[in-house]
């Protein structure tokens, strides 16, 4: 996945203990965070559609609400997380691909404020995904890795 992000944006990656495979990369900014995460999805049609809705059913389960959202960028899902007896204001969005689905999060106070996530949805209109050739279970989570000519943090 190939990720254009402002320098005034802070950059972190999520990765997994064990194997130190990076799980998602999360785009922080102006008290919101934007995580961005790649999956395998179908050849034909998407699958956006029905991972809402599995999103929308766990979100109730574990106390929360949601409600799906119309936009230019398809049917979003916004919701209020419960989270230690507070709450979390998220906004979900999937894009469909050739065999792929990018689920994206943006969460904090004003996620629910379209003007306040507009630079978030800049960043994900320049998402990229490259995927390989190998079949894989609808909703694997893609392998992520940096860039090799990545300069060095001073």
């Amino acid at each position: 996945m190939l990720l254009y992000v402002p320098q005034d944006f802070e950059i972190r990656l999520e990765v997994r203990e064990d194997d130190q495979s990076i799980l998602s990369v999360d785009v922080l900014h102006n008290d919101l965070t934007l995580q961005v995460m790649p999956y395998a999805g179908p050849r034909g049609s998407g699958i956006w559609d029905e991972v809402s809705s599995a999103l929308a059913e766990a979100i109730a389960t574990d106390g929360g609400t949601s409600a799906p959202y119309p936009s230019g960028y398809g049917t979003q899902l916004l919701a209020s997380l419960k989270n230690e007896g507070s709450s979390v204001q998220a906004r979900f969005l999937g894009f469909d691909g050739p065999r792929w689905l990018v689920r994206a999060v943006i969460s904090g106070p004003l996620a629910h404020d379209d003007q306040a996530v507009q630079p978030f949805l800049d960043v994900i209109n320049q998402v990229v995904v490259v995927r390989d050739d190998l079949a894989r279970p609808m909703q694997e989570p893609l392998e992520l890795s940096l860039p090799s000519d990545l300069p060095p943090v001073v």
